[in-house]
């Protein structure tokens, strides 16, 4: 989709590419999960929903602290600034693959376990 996105925008692509796609609830891929974008909060869209027995759930609001995402960002912008005189002499996207290497399962378990997610 290119461009912004608004309420009857999101809703087109829910009603004509996701809502084929979802089963009835208690059954594989019959939970929408969606953060709280106020697009998302569509009362229409909501009773669209529930009458296939599609179920919406919508996330906690956004905890940086407690996301794993910002702690590996946070992880990878330190690097980038310990090796930033590396930027002189290799491309920017080659030095941030190399500090995305550095991030092992084990840390990426530990960004997990650190946050409000349970896995």
């Amino acid at each position: 989709m290119k461009g912004s996105c608004d309420k009857e925008r999101f809703q087109t692509f829910i009603l004509t590419q996701l809502l084929p796609q979802m089963n009835p609830y208690s059954v594989k891929h019959n939970v929408l999960v969606m953060d709280n974008a106020c697009i998302h909060h569509n009362d229409d869209l909501v009773t669209t929903i529930e009458d296939i027995n599609g179920r919406i759930l919508y996330l906690p609001s956004y905890l940086p602290d407690f996301n794993p995402i910002e702690t590996a960002f946070s992880a990878l912008k330190s690097w980038l600034k310990r090796y930033r005189d590396l930027v002189d002499y290799f491309d920017l996207i080659y030095l941030i693959l190399i500090a995305l290497a550095q991030t092992t399962s084990e840390i990426a378990k530990k960004y997990f376990a650190e946050s409000i997610y349970d896995v």
